[in-house]
């Protein structure tokens, strides 16, 4: 207690500092997305480095092709003779060269590349090229690689009047794109130079008769799976042309050409097609299945019409194309390991990197959650996978970073070889299998670096990063059979930008993964091979982690944070106190207002079918001892009327709210809270008063001084 006299005028003034923190994002343009044009999981590589970077750069058309096994017998590489027109840069006498890429077809045996420069015959264009160490008896002399893969290809499309690259687009009949790429190889353009023919079609009207849709049957379709689409209109002709799809490698509206070989009927009146996993453009390129979009109708008399609605297709599957076949082929996932499935083998450069493992296990085990996709992974990594293991055929299932000594092109963010060998054929029907499997990722994400983990919420990661969760969730898509499609917000939509999530698959990823899984489950009917199966739902445990710096009597926010274990997305969280429900469907982290010492928290997660309760854990906290009196009050005993004072005791243990009042005219005169033990007083009293102050906190009260 203090006893003063003349108090002044009494009050509390606090003043409030208010710190703003600014969060400051860079965001870096890659194009218009991560990946782009025909192709899976790319960055832009500028033309000015690709020009650079080539030692041979030619205009020219590709006369042949032929796809090898190397003398190791440890991969299938593919020869694309190239006929020289022009040499933009560098110096060479032969008339043709040998591009090679890797994957391809021999005899029963197939390995597909994704994203992989592969071309036809007939395919004409600028090719960016350096020498390749590739040697083989089976295609001897000198052979090149396309600089920056994909993107070391400038395609010419004479229908459209387009050059292209995956993420840049020239006027052809300007001739742009050679012009552009021999100023900066510092080759002059001879004035003598040949513009490509560009071809001209006609419209509709032009045609003899009137050609027009009139619709298509069904609206919705799967493509890669074996749906006929039904087309009808009038002015088709008698004699078969070509149907294209709206292209689902690309991000931007472009037309591919179903496989002569998927056409069943063309009449002047009706067509009937199968949907394609595996399309072309120009008749000389691979370009993935059909997407969402138009539909467009070549005529052999060269009229083009185009549909006024757009079909929807829902999903696809990737289709093969067998060595002199021409229409895609479906394959089938099997039990690879023994178990059911296919099991992963991480590299020590996988292992090496923080977080890695932890990223690509949660995209592994999303699939597992949603369908049962058969994903096992091996307890060590390792030392002993080479380098180049992920250009090898050696029966392992390998997760690998590129290396310095081995780098993936540039601009490429992650590659997937699956690798299919058909074991038995019935006539028109030949039986495929995913054999083996290989992902290798750029080590720096193309030098923007990966995000492995992330908040939970889908909104940006910042920090101008890729999500490697959402890239391996995408790649380990493919290696279920699933194609890409041109539904936003799916897994398999064929672009993702800087600093975004795609974590959770859309119902439409899930239709495509069930699919697949369903035709794998049934036998198939070649010797040594089983059937796939589907995995159980993992259960997870978890446990709920107590923030120990927090105490209940001091700050009854007391915050908890549930930890699951399985890396699954988005878990549910239902939070529990004394085993009622307090919060339903939250989030990992929780707190209340109302936390008291003893209360008990349990939470449920719930996440791939599966709920599991934690342990609990009991809220602990530190009341004020009501045996403890605050004191001694130390200010003026004698003040002067309107002069300001302050009286303060010593901190009180655990206290967080200090009472002071004036006992004889039982006038609270002021509280502080959180902490301060003072009080200011610029009230006048006539005569005497006693203070008193009392400390308290959010469980107790103690004794008045």
């Amino acid at each position: 207690m203090k006893s003063v006299s003349k108090f002044s005028t009494y009050g509390i003034r606090t003043l409030v500092l208010s710190v703003a923190t600014s969060f400051f994002t860079c965001w870096l343009p890659i194009a218009s997305d991560a990946h782009s044009g025909g192709s899976c999981m790319l960055v832009k590589v500028p033309i000015e480095q690709t020009v650079k970077s080539s030692s041979l750069i030619v205009e020219g058309e590709v006369v042949s092709t032929h796809s090898f096994w190397n003398d190791a017998h440890t991969m299938i590489y593919t020869s694309q003779i190239i006929q020289i027109g022009y040499v933009i840069k560098g110096q060479i006498k032969d008339k043709q060269i040998s591009v090679l890429s890797l994957g391809g077809s021999v005899g029963s045996d197939y390995v597909q590349v994704e994203p992989e420069l592969r071309l036809l015959p007939g395919a004409k264009g600028i090719f960016c090229l350096k020498q390749s160490d590739i040697r083989s008896s089976q295609n001897p002399g000198m052979a090149w690689q396309a600089v920056a893969g994909l993107q070391g290809f400038v395609e010419y499309d004479s229908e459209n009047g387009r050059a292209e690259l995956p993420f840049e687009t020239f006027n052809l009949n300007s001739d742009e794109a050679f012009v552009q790429i021999s100023r900066l190889s510092g080759a002059s353009v001879p004035a003598s130079r040949i513009k490509p023919r560009v071809n001209l079609n006609k419209s509709a009207g032009e045609g003899v008769g009137i050609a027009a849709f009139t619709g298509f049957s069904p609206s919705a379709v799967t493509a890669g799976t074996g749906q006929v689409l039904t087309i009808n209109g009038t002015g088709f002709g008698s004699v078969a042309g070509k149907v294209e799809f709206t292209g689902a490698n690309f991000s931007q509206p472009t037309f591919t050409e179903a496989l002569p070989g998927e056409i069943q009927s063309w009449t002047d009146t009706q067509i009937l097609v199968v949907v394609p996993g595996q399309t072309r453009r120009n008749g000389v390129s691979n370009t993935g299945a059909a997407g969402t979009g138009p539909v467009r109708i070549t005529t052999s008399t060269n009229v083009q019409i185009v549909s006024n609605t757009s079909l929807m297709v829902n999903y696809s599957h990737t289709n093969l194309v067998l060595q002199g076949d021409n229409k895609g082929s479906q394959f089938r996932l099997i039990n690879d390991n023994g178990s059911g499935g296919y099991t992963w083998q991480y590299s020590a450069n996988f292992t090496a990197i923080q977080g890695a493992v932890i990223a690509f296990e949660r995209a592994a085990n999303t699939w597992k959650c949603e369908k049962g996709a058969n994903f096992q992974f091996s307890s060590t990594p390792s030392p002993a996978l080479p380098e180049n293991s992920y250009s090898l055929v050696d029966g392992v299932n390998t997760i690998i970073f590129d290396q310095a000594s081995n780098p993936l092109e540039a601009g490429v963010l992650g590659m997937a070889i699956v690798k299919h060998f058909t074991t038995c054929q019935a006539v028109n029907n030949p039986n495929i299998f995913t054999n083996e499997i290989d992902i290798v990722f750029s080590r720096n994400a193309c030098g923007l670096d990966w995000e492995f983990g992330g908040p939970e919420i889908m909104n940006p990661i910042g920090l101008d990063k890729i999500d490697f969760v959402s890239i391996a969730l995408h790649e380990l898509g493919h290696t279920l059979a699933l194609g890409h499609n041109l539904n936003p917000g799916t897994v398999m939509f064929p672009s993702i930008g800087v600093n975004q999530f795609v974590r959770i698959p859309a119902q439409l990823d899930n239709d495509g993964l069930q699919a697949s899984i369903q035709k794998s489950i049934t036998n198939i009917g070649c010797g040594g091979v089983t059937p796939y199966t589907t995995v159980a739902t993992a259960p997870h445990t978890n446990s709920v982690v107590f923030v120990a710096s927090s105490d209940a009597c001091k700050n009854n926010m007391v915050p908890l944070r549930a930890s699951t274990t399985g890396f699954y997305n988005q878990p549910k969280y239902d939070w529990f106190k004394n085993g009622n429900l307090v919060q339903a469907g939250g989030i990992e982290v929780f707190g209340s207002t109302d936390f008291m010492p003893g209360d008990v928290i349990t939470v449920r997660t719930t996440a791939c079918n599966n709920s599991v309760f934690s342990p609990g854990v009991i809220v602990t906290g530190t009341p004020v001892s009501s045996q403890v009196s605050p004191g001694p009050i130390t200010g003026p005993t004698c003040i002067n009327p309107g002069v300001v004072n302050t009286y303060s005791i010593p901190p009180v243990p655990n206290a967080t709210t200090y009472t002071w009042d004036a006992t004889s005219n039982t006038t609270t005169i002021g509280a502080t809270t959180i902490g301060a033990a003072s009080v200011t007083v610029p009230i006048t009293f006539q005569g005497s008063e006693n203070f008193k102050v009392q400390a308290s906190n959010f469980c107790s009260t103690g004794s008045k001084s």
